[in-house]
């Protein structure tokens, strides 16, 4: 048996990064007794997530030298009668600092967290020369140690890594307990986390500008490294590559946000058969639940009944990942809306001019019955699309045209 064990795994890509690199028998294993489960199943190889790295230690018969250095495991290989830990988050979270060119020389770094991760990560850092090494902690455990309480003791770190499941998935909405900005001299955040591929601390640190890594480089390489010691064999990293990418668009939904009549329809149908996969709009969404037009919506129940309904569909595609998302001019009014897709999304903009709508098709428009009522609003919006854009295109210029720079800054994000 080969898989991940933990205590909850409904965030984990392991097993679509596991059977592309070759093992086709990895499951999902949650269980509240790890000992017990190792010790009445077949086991081959297992990797430990959450919140079992540290506490398994007892139970291994041998640890290879970066998990008895850090008192850590992320995978457990049975051989030869033994149970053997490894630490291969070690190689995984070391590769992500080089791909993403973080030099902790001489910086003063934080790691948000205590557990085995955190452990790894102090471990890394220290050995790339770090100038001082805080974990930044709910309760003090261990010299070092910062609460959050003092967090002003450590605002000249330069480097913030977070190492807790603090903004993991599904829990992603949930408030954080303090602001980056407590941080003025930062210049680098890595999360751990790779479900959402954008978490809050990661959306935060974009705002700030400063450079933000997400954990799923890390997942990827830690996997690479554990399917080598399992199945002794050694993986061409281009491998590496082509599963990161494929992991990271299948995780990736694109958002078109725009004014009315930007061509978001049109331009989302045409990258649905570019990229082959599935396209909403949700204004037919909306229509398809309510079994009924939008000018009935409105006429009906009124425009903010149908503003809560674009939230309920929000919050049900959030759920999903991989897909092509057309949305209504309104939306961007929503703040809810907006933060709930930046999580999983690229929010790409269709930008057009203001345009008066006589002589335009308005059908399940209502709000261009009051021209000057729906320029005004336009006016409003679009600063708001400005500031909520990844990206920013012309509406006006051939599909084909917004199509190729679409891809390019896709092509862009997921090698950066």
């Amino acid at each position: 048996m080969n898989g991940l064990l933990g205590k909850s795994l409904k965030h984990s890509l392991s097993k679509d990064i596991h059977q592309a690199f070759g093992c086709g028998d990895y499951e999902l294993f949650e269980t509240t007794d790890p000992v017990a489960f190792l010790q009445t199943n077949p086991i081959h190889m297992v990797n430990i997530t959450i919140p079992y790295k540290e506490t398994l230690i007892p139970f291994l018969d041998e640890l290879d030298p970066h998990a008895k250095r850090v008192q850590a495991v992320n995978t457990v290989v049975y051989q030869a009668s033994k149970w053997i830990g490894y630490n291969t988050d070690y190689d995984g979270f070391l590769a992500s600092l080089d791909h993403y060119q973080v030099d902790c020389k001489d910086q003063i770094v934080v790691i948000i967290g205590h557990g085995g991760m955190a452990k790894t990560a102090h471990d890394v850092v220290s050995q790339k020369h770090a100038k001082a090494i805080y974990h930044l902690v709910r309760t003090k455990k261990y010299p070092g140690d910062v609460s959050f309480e003092e967090i002003m003791s450590v605002q000249d770190a330069k480097i913030i890594i977070n190492t807790t499941p603090l903004g993991m998935f599904p829990h992603e909405h949930d408030a954080m307990p303090f602001s980056l900005q407590a941080f003025p001299q930062a210049t680098t955040y890595i999360d751990t986390i790779y479900n959402p591929l954008f978490p809050s601390w990661f959306l935060e640190a974009k705002s700030l500008r400063l450079k933000a890594v997400n954990g799923l480089f890390q997942l990827v390489v830690q996997a690479k490294r554990a399917r080598e010691i399992a199945d002794h064999k050694t993986l061409p990293w281009s491998l590496v590559d082509q599963v990161y990418r494929s992991l990271y668009l299948k995780q990736l939904n694109l958002v078109l946000i725009g004014l009315s009549l930007s061509g978001k329809t049109t331009i989302g149908k045409a990258l649905s058969q570019k990229r082959n996969l599935p396209w909403i709009d949700t204004d037919h969404w909306i229509e398809a639940r309510e079994q009924r037009s939008i000018d009935n919506i409105f006429d009906t129940d009124g425009e903010p009944y149908f503003r809560q309904l674009e939230e309920a569909c929000i919050n049900e595609l959030a759920l999903s990942r991989g897909m092509i998302i057309s949305t209504g001019g309104g939306m961007i009014e929503n703040p809810k809306i907006i933060q709930t897709l930046k999580h999983t999304s690229l929010l790409i903009y269709l930008k057009r001019d203001i345009t008066p709508v006589k002589g335009l098709d308005i059908t399940g428009r209502p709000l261009f019955k009051f021209p000057e009522m729906m320029m005004k609003r336009e006016g409003k919006r679009l600063p708001l699309y400005e500031e909520t854009a990844d990206l920013m295109v012309s509406a006006n210029q051939s599909v084909d045209q917004i199509i190729h720079e679409i891809e390019a800054f896709i092509h862009e994000v997921v090698n950066r």
